[in-house]
């Protein structure tokens, strides 16, 4: 939309506000309307995910359909590299450190592009199977969303960077139907010298997105399966820890040698393309459980029912006979998790 398009829309606002709203009420205002846009961004998002992997599901017979899903990705990464070239100047910006940066060096200042392009390239990305999540390209729209929204609206700096910490925690919240979760990442990456008046936009826009994320998405929430903590049960809370830090570990250094390796073709190579969506495809063969989020395996842990991680996948004519072979299979998914990610979707996600 024009920018004097946009002016012209918002200009009422502008007015009531002088006539009839104080600064504080306005500026809780404006956390709510930036908590609806990053709710209904999130509901776009997956809502348009799951079609799509439905719809290339749905249009191979079951025989055929492991081998379609290793040949996906490749397609996915393939048309996000172009719309990247061709309409974002070949200059994605991955993850949420541009925004981190924006906010902390550019006067929380998001390019515009933002507003869209993360939710473009993750679709492709995720929608043909790669192996990444929905959760950074939303973060980064509502921060997007937020810092704009200050612009139009001739905001300093100081609001216009709450208004980028309440949409990159309202992203963070639709996605995990998390107010707390949302609230907590915008303290930690946006907002890290937080103001204490700064608490209540923060959670009122959390709160917001995850209402209209609930309201219109019944899709994959998070199960809570304990409603207590068992003192027996802390020693294992205490060596899952553990374990997680030290997988924590394997992960950056997974995806800083990743890096290293991909450097050697700097830009966004069509090289880059095939040789990641290659691995990723090989991966998925093996280990169809790496394909897309992964949300779907959560729930299947979740709800009990381990057994069904091999369907449609070269061992699941094990999956009735050897539980052994089908706890070496979880192992294997969750280490080959971060492989696939790396090559397969980071590249394009962000």
């Amino acid at each position: 939309m024009p920018n004097h398009a946009v002016h012209r829309l918002l200009r009422p606002l502008l007015v009531w506000r002088v006539r009839h709203i104080s600064e504080r009420m306005y500026m809780l205002l404006l956390s709510v309307l930036v908590g609806a846009g990053a709710g209904l961004a999130a509901v776009l998002l997956k809502t348009s995910i799951h079609w799509g992997q439905e719809m290339l599901r749905n249009g191979i017979s079951e025989p055929n359909r492991v081998y379609a899903l290793s040949i996906y990705p490749v397609i996915g990464i393939g048309l996000t590299v172009l719309f990247t070239k061709l309409f974002l100047g070949g200059n994605l910006g991955r993850g949420i450190g541009p925004i981190i940066y924006n906010t902390a060096r550019e006067g929380s200042v998001v390019p515009r592009s933002k507003l869209y392009s993360q939710l473009i390239t993750a679709f492709l990305t995720v929608t043909f199977g790669g192996s990444a999540g929905a959760e950074a390209p939303i973060s980064v729209t509502g921060s997007a969303l937020g810092s704009n929204a200050g612009r139009v609206l001739h905001l300093d700096r100081r609001r216009r960077r709450l208004l980028t910490g309440c949409g990159a925690a309202a992203g963070v919240a639709a996605i995990f139907n998390s107010p707390i979760a949302g609230v907590l990442f915008a303290v930690e990456t946006i907002l890290l010298e937080l103001p204490a008046q700064y608490f209540i936009p923060l959670l009122i826009s959390s709160a917001t997105a995850t209402v209209v994320s609930k309201a219109l998405y019944a899709g994959q929430p998070f199960v809570l399966i304990t409603t207590s903590w068992p003192v027996n049960a802390v020693p294992f809370y205490v060596l899952l820890g553990l374990f997680t830090a030290f997988f924590s570990v394997y992960m950056i250094r997974s995806y800083v040698w990743f890096e290293h390796f991909f450097e050697r073709w700097p830009g966004l190579s069509w090289r880059k393309v095939l040789i990641g969506g290659t691995v990723l495809g090989g991966l998925i063969f093996l280990f169809p459980t790496l394909y897309g989020e992964g949300y779907n395996t959560v729930e299947l842990l979740l709800r009990g029912h381990a057994e069904h991680l091999t369907d449609g996948s070269i061992f699941s004519v094990y999956q009735d006979n050897n539980p052994w072979l089908l706890l070496v299979l979880v192992l294997f998914s969750m280490m080959l998790k971060v492989v696939a990610t790396t090559p397969g979707s980071r590249r394009s996600v962000g």
